[in-house]
């Protein structure tokens, strides 16, 4: 705890504050806790957050004793961290004024702020509990401190704007109190905020994670727990990844950071909820596994359904936390094809990142000979993903989804009385299209199984896509 609060802190005080301020703190705290829990989960858990603490208290991970004692030693940690910051930087240096405290900026409400820190905190015990915990994803557990520390990040870029980000008690309390005492401030004004946010998020990702329990079942071929696993991590991807668009000025730093938070969100939520539903999180993608035999139809059928509703749920949510005149999108980070570029342009681009992620899909999860790296798999996706936002975000806002631009869409249309609606049908055709290419595609490579004159030609065929897509 002391070296967490000591780095993301520390990367927030001596930096002027601009967009790539946001990426650059963001991306601190996330692989802090990347770091720091691959340093001390095999003596701890690495919770290094009291709201994490408590869930996996609730959750039955963790005995009320040991929580108890690890909670003082992580305020004891947060206040040293923030000690050590006080011999770093001098106090004109230190560019937030407080040691990196969190308070509710300038244009938000308490309530923006509250729901923000319940649903940063849900996203990251979410996490927790499914790649650490759950039994199915035991596969995958060497991946877990990564994945966890992604959902830091997303919580980070998403809240940074609106209250510095907390999702952690003890961390926020050390700076505060520290900074109480140097700047004879009162940064302890909001101080519940960060308190009860977190910890009623904990408590309600941990209430989620029991109530699967009762979701095991199948009904007409359609497993419930794979939907309820699609419908929590489309809500969450689109809260995260259209809400990072929403709280900062466009600029080309914009561009990088929202990327990343769509990219990484989903390698966190892809390894969250890979062991329940496969972890399709986009209707395209779905799509292709049915065409491809890798999900049944039926099953098909339910997850869409459900991304559909949580796309939908995950829009309503950042109604909650951004007001109108914070959306410095205007629309919930809704698609539309930007000016400058004809409908035939974003279209093309929709088909050709969607074949992009659904090739890495088929490849890396669904490929016989890729079961080695298999575990590597949700990382590659999320790649996937990354790149196509940083070729589309400036052509179109890059859907590659069409669950993911419907959600918003609606919502916007609602909330704005706006027609985000104008160019739907390239969100939807142009990703569907995308997807069933790369699945004939995938499927042709059984005719070319063969060797002519000691020249494998698939691995010719492998070459010839990775390169077009490389360039």
């Amino acid at each position: 705890m002391a070296l967490f609060v000591m780095i993301g802190c520390g990367s927030a005080m001596g930096i002027p504050h601009t967009s790539g301020w946001v990426l650059m703190v963001s991306l601190a705290f996330g692989f802090s806790i990347v770091a720091l829990a691959y340093a001390s989960g095999h003596h701890s858990g690495g919770h290094i957050n009291c709201a994490v603490t408590l869930g996996l208290v609730l959750a039955g991970e963790c005995s009320l004793a040991q929580g108890v004692g690890n909670f003082v030693a992580q305020m004891l940690g947060s206040i040293l961290g923030a000690a050590i910051l006080c011999l770093i930087y001098p106090k004109g240096n230190d560019v937030t004024g407080g040691l990196g405290s969190n308070a509710v900026g300038e244009g938000w409400e308490w309530y923006n702020a509250l729901i923000g820190e319940i649903m940063g905190t849900f996203l990251l015990m979410h996490v927790v509990l499914q790649t650490a915990c759950h039994d199915k994803s035991v596969g995958n557990r060497a991946q877990a401190a990564l994945a966890i520390g992604l959902a830091v990040f997303m919580a980070h870029v998403m809240l940074i704007p609106i209250d510095g980000c907390s999702i952690n008690p003890t961390r926020s309390f050390g700076p505060a109190l520290v900074a109480q005492i140097r700047y004879n401030k009162t940064p302890f004004e909001n101080m519940w905020i960060f308190w009860v946010g977190p910890l009623a998020g904990a408590a309600l990702a941990v209430a989620t994670y029991k109530a699967q329990d009762f979701l095991q079942k199948t009904v007409q071929g359609i497993s419930l727990i794979a939907c309820s696993a699609e419908f929590v991590a489309m809500a969450l991807f689109v809260m995260i990844g259209c809400g990072s668009a929403m709280g900062i000025p466009h600029t080309s730093g914009w561009v990088l950071m929202v990327s990343l938070a769509f990219g990484f969100s989903i390698v966190a939520l892809a390894y969250a909820s890979g062991h329940h539903s496969g972890g399709h999180i986009n209707c395209a993608v779905t799509l292709g596994l049915v065409l491809a035999g890798e999900c049944s139809l039926a099953q098909g059928v339910g997850n869409f359904v459900a991304q559909m509703l949580g796309s939908i749920l995950g829009a309503a949510i950042l109604c909650l936390i951004y007001p109108k005149g914070n959306d410095v999108t205007g629309g919930l980070g809704s698609n539309a094809v930007g000016e400058g570029w004809e409908w035939y342009n974003a279209l093309i681009g929709e088909i050709m990142g969607t074949f992009l992620l659904m090739h890495v899909v088929l490849q890396t999860a669904c490929h016989d000979k890729s079961v080695g790296n298999r575990a590597q798999a949700a990382l590659a996706i999320g790649l996937a993903v990354f790149l196509a936002h940083v070729m589309l975000i400036p052509i179109d806002g890059c859907s590659i989804n069409p669950t993911r631009s419907f959600g918003p869409a609606l919502v916007a249309q609602i909330r704005y009385n706006k027609t985000p609606f104008e160019n739907m049908w390239i969100f939807w055709v142009g990703p569907l299209a995308g997807a069933a290419l790369a699945v004939a595609t995938y499927k042709a490579q059984d005719f070319l199984q063969k060797t002519v004159q000691g020249i494998s030609l698939i691995a010719c065929s492998a070459e010839f896509v990775a390169m077009a897509l490389f360039v």
